[in-house]
């Protein structure tokens, strides 16, 4: 794949994880990449904070003062609740701070970044099957991963004006920091292997591999569509 020598990139979410891989799959293919994570261990790197305005505006500063522009925005910034729950029994904090770092602050970053962003620039939303797939005891997730899926589509009927490209990745089940504990869990591995058709959990590299491919420009007729990243396993009956 060519195309991504010379662009800048930014990867909310970018420390660990789908967010780590998208970094580094960039960075192999020519861009330059700043990670956007509430976590830094390169002093080069801004902190932020992406359901903060002011955090994410800092954000643009720093990648116009930089490089100048933006050429791609991969929106990998997430988090789950700390525990599972009903809805009827999960506190409304919890139901808060999932709906502003999953939903909220895709928003929020990308409403800073798109004035520095160049026209024929692309975002990608890391959403997730969830989206689609009611899943108990994660309510507030699965919303949260709807209404990106939504902002998904509405982005990409307003930005097509400037041709900014707007689409989405829904991971199935990705080994991530994020996931461990919930793989951990007795026997869960082997069901959801078996619920998967190609037979494997996901890795965070099969998720930046179809988030360069929406940012390339083989991709350049795709616009508000989402791309199943997942083995199959939604094609399953759950």
């Amino acid at each position: 794949m060519s195309g991504f020598e010379g662009a800048v990139a930014v990867v909310t979410g970018g420390a660990s994880g789908i967010g780590a891989a998208c970094v580094e799959r960039f960075r192999s293919l020519g861009a330059g990449v700043v990670v956007a994570d509430l976590v830094v261990s390169d002093g080069d790197q801004p902190q932020v904070d992406v359901t903060d305005e002011e955090s994410c505006r800092q954000l643009a500063d720093h990648v116009r003062d930089r490089f100048g522009r933006l050429d791609h925005l991969v929106l990998a910034a997430g988090t789950i609740l700390d525990g599972p729950a009903p809805l009827m029994e999960s506190s409304l904090e919890g139901w808060h701070h999932v709906l502003d770092v999953n939903l909220n602050g895709l928003l929020v970053s990308t409403r800073e970044l798109v004035p520095i962003m160049v026209d024929g620039g692309t975002i990608t939303v890391i959403t997730s099957g969830e989206y689609q797939h009611a899943t108990v005891n994660n309510g507030a997730y699965c919303v949260a991963k709807a209404g990106a899926w939504m902002l998904t589509k509405m982005l990409a009927l307003e930005l097509a004006p400037r041709s900014i490209r707007v689409n989405a990745v829904a991971p199935g089940f990705i080994e991530t920091p994020m996931t461990a504990p919930f793989l951990a869990g007795p026997g869960r591995r082997d069901k959801l292997v078996d619920l998967t058709p190609v037979k494997r959990v996901g890795t965070p590299d099969d998720v930046a591999a179809a988030v360069t491919y929406l940012a390339g420009s083989d991709a350049s007729f795709v616009t508000g569509t989402t791309l199943w990243v997942d083995g199959g396993i939604a094609v399953n009956e759950r």
